[in-house]
């Protein structure tokens, strides 16, 4: 590989990385000089000397966002008067407290409801200032302990929204006789424009609500969607709709096998969405995405799992119920490529970036002992004398926690072999494809059937006509594969060795 191409790889590479952390919004930008760390948000730069990583930047800048005077009188208060948000920083400062610090004061842990909660408030407080603009009037209703919970479930969807490459446009509310939604967003994959209205149900003794504005906790999870949709669809509205309602639902514990189960609510939505969907005006037609963010009902619980529930409600091909070919299900999320992409992103919120720049999150001294792709490096031989050595490829045996590499030196090609630390496993599980400093498919388990078609339809996406007919040219229906347009030939012969595949994993009895 000549220079200029590993350059170019490389560069790859780390904006690849980068985009799984930061998402497809404005990058952020930040450097240091001399002591300090400076973070550019919006048109304005900030800078410190406390900033080792992004998580200490969003802490400072959600203090600063709120004002530190509004939230040392709050502190003051006792526990349970104190505002959601002053009451997630005390439980995120007593697990930091909690945590084994290295010699360097530093610490790394899983994300608890409380950590998810403050950390995703910030970042995305940050996101909305650096892609859009932070109206006043936005921070003064997560101030108001009433206005807290609408404000913060839309901060979540803006979040998304933003992550996912969308440009937002906030509504100007200062007119109150003209209804308005929440935002408006416009895809950068088909540049269509979509209208966002965001709610989320309330409750008794959460966010902020009382016994006045909230039902009891007690209440089924979907009391309230009907209705929270049935007020979106009134709203007037220039563009194709999207329906974000949180049922504010409580987590759902893991089983034996560590997985979870849907939640009961996910059945009793979906009837009410049909139901509702029966009695639609003409005009009336929108993605709806029915969540569980539970977040801030498992405090202390480490990665409480999110739920999501996609609905096209007077949408006849998306996210339907129903027994569909592998190649239909892909033409359908070609044709909503936007919806997916937005729900892809809630299923991944928040989602914190763990580098500055995008680089692979890891400790100086596993930084390093990583080898990157295509870097000569220097070795010891067999015969204990240094040598130099190129990497030519690498790969990673999770089991055995090894990092394996083919080494090219002036006397030919060897393999070496080094062992992983926990922390390297986990920064590779999360960067499989660019792991090792250029971008390349990772080997990975895939038992989802549609997951498997989708990742066969990508890698055959270049392959000749030719090709794919020498491919089934001994299948009785050779003629009707023939007849077929070029990506309609690609979808039917993957679609066949998907099936293929699980038969030979499933032989029947």
């Amino acid at each position: 590989m000549s220079s200029a191409k590993q350059h170019l790889e490389t560069a790859r590479a780390r904006e690849q990385t980068r985009r799984e952390q930061q998402g497809l919004g404005r990058p952020i930008v930040s450097t240091t000089l001399g002591d300090y760390r400076f973070v550019a948000v919006g048109e304005t730069l900030q800078a410190s000397k406390k900033w080792r990583f992004p998580t200490d930047f969003l802490t400072d800048y959600l203090a600063q966002t709120l004002g530190r005077a509004w939230g040392f009188e709050e502190i003051q208060k006792p526990v349970e008067d104190q505002h959601p948000i002053v009451q997630w920083y005390g439980l995120v400062k007593e697990y930091e407290r909690s945590q084994r610090k290295t010699s360097e004061g530093v610490f790394s842990a899983r994300a608890t409801g409380a950590v998810w909660c403050y950390l995703g408030l910030a970042y995305g407080l940050y996101l909305l200032k650096h892609n859009v603009a932070l109206q006043s009037r936005f921070v003064a209703r997560l101030k108001n302990k009433s206005q807290f919970q609408g404000a913060y479930f839309e901060l979540i969807v803006a979040s998304c929204f933003i992550r996912a490459g969308f440009q937002l446009s906030l509504e100007d509310e200062a007119d109150p006789a003209v209804k308005h939604c929440e935002f408006s967003a416009v895809s950068p994959h088909t540049n269509r424009r979509y209208w966002v209205e965001a709610k989320m149900k309330s409750l008794a003794g959460l966010l902020g609500k009382t016994s006045v504005d909230g039902a009891k906790l007690s209440s089924k999870p979907t009391s309230q969607m009907t209705r929270h949709i049935s007020e979106a669809l009134k709203k007037p509205a220039r563009d194709t709709r999207m329906i974000f309602v949180d049922v504010n639902a409580t987590h759902l514990a893991p089983n034996k096998e560590g997985h979870v189960e849907p939640p009961d609510w996910i059945s009793a939505a979906e009837r009410q969405l049909e139901s509702r969907e029966r009695d639609l005006k003409p005009d009336e037609r929108a993605y709806v995405f029915v969540s569980s963010f539970p977040f801030h009902r498992a405090l202390d619980v480490v990665c409480p799992p999110r739920v999501v529930l996609p609905f096209g409600l007077g949408i006849a091909n998306f996210c339907k119920p129903g027994a569909y070919r592998l190649s239909e299900l892909w033409r359908r999320k070609q044709e909503h490529m936007d919806a997916f992409c937005i729900l892809e992103a809630m299923r991944s919120y928040p989602n914190i970036p763990t580098t500055f720049d995008g680089s692979l999150p890891l400790s100086p001294e596993a930084a390093l002992n990583h080898l990157t792709i295509g870097q000569t490096y220097e070795f010891i031989g067999a015969d204990g004398t240094k040598k130099l050595g190129k990497v030519m490829d690498a790969t990673v045996f999770e089991g055995a926690k090894e990092a394996i590499y083919v080494i090219q030196t002036e006397n030919g090609s060897e393999m070496r072999s080094r062992p992983m630390t926990d922390e390297e496993l986990e920064v590779y599980r999360t960067h499989r494809d660019t792991y090792f400093g250029v971008v390349r498919r990772a080997g990975r388990r895939i038992d989802d059937p549609y997951e498997l078609f989708e990742w066969m339809v990508e890698c055959y996406s270049k392959t000749p006509r030719s090709k794919l007919l020498e491919f089934v040219k001994d299948h009785p229906y050779y003629d009707l594969f023939e007849s077929l347009d070029d990506l309609s030939l690609r979808l039917e012969v993957c679609e066949g060795w998907v099936a293929s595949s699980l038969n030979k994993r499933n032989p029947p009895t």
